[in-house]
C-alpha cells in the first residue's frame, strides 16, 4: 500500500515528532488518541482573493494518520483521508511522507518475499 511505511522506531516518538511537525505547520483542529496511538487533523487550501471575497468555503481535507505495533519490533505508519477531495489528499501527502518517510528504515519480511519470486 502506497500510504503505509514501515519503521522501527517506537509509535509514542513518532506520534510526538507528527505532532510537533503539525504545529510548526500550524495545522488545527488535531485530536489525538494516545491509546490508539492515532491522529486525525485538517489541511485547509490557500483561498485566493476573490474566494474569500466571495465568502466561500474553503476547502479542505481530513487525513488520519495511525502509528501500529506491526509484529514485534515493527511500527506501520498509516495515512488516510477522511473526507475530502483525493486530488488535494494526494498533494499534501508529499509532505507527510517526506518528515514520516526519513524514518522508514524496514520492509515487512512478506514484501521481500513477493519481490523475490
Amino acid at each position: 500500500m502506497d500510504n503505509v511505511l514501515y519503521t522501527t522506531y517506537r509509535p509514542d516518538q513518532l506520534m510526538e515528532l507528527f505532532a510537533q511537525t503539525l504545529e510548526n505547520r500550524d495545522i488545527q483542529e488535531v485530536t489525538k488518541d494516545e491509546k490508539k496511538f492515532k491522529m486525525c487533523f485538517n489541511v485547509y487550501k490557500e483561498q485566493e482573493d476573490y474566494e474569500k471575497a466571495d465568502k466561500l468555503p474553503q476547502e479542505g481535507i481530513r487525513v488520519k494518520v495511525k502509528f501500529s505495533q506491526y509484529k514485534d519490533e515493527t511500527t506501520a505508519i498509516e495515512i488516510s483521508k477522511l473526507a475530502g477531495s483525493s486530488a488535494q489528499f494526494r498533494d499534501e501527502l508529499g509532505w507527510m511522507k517526506e518528515i514520516l518517510g526519513g524514518f522508514a528504515d524496514t520492509v515487512p519480511e512478506e514484501y521481500n518475499q513477493i519481490a523475490a519470486e
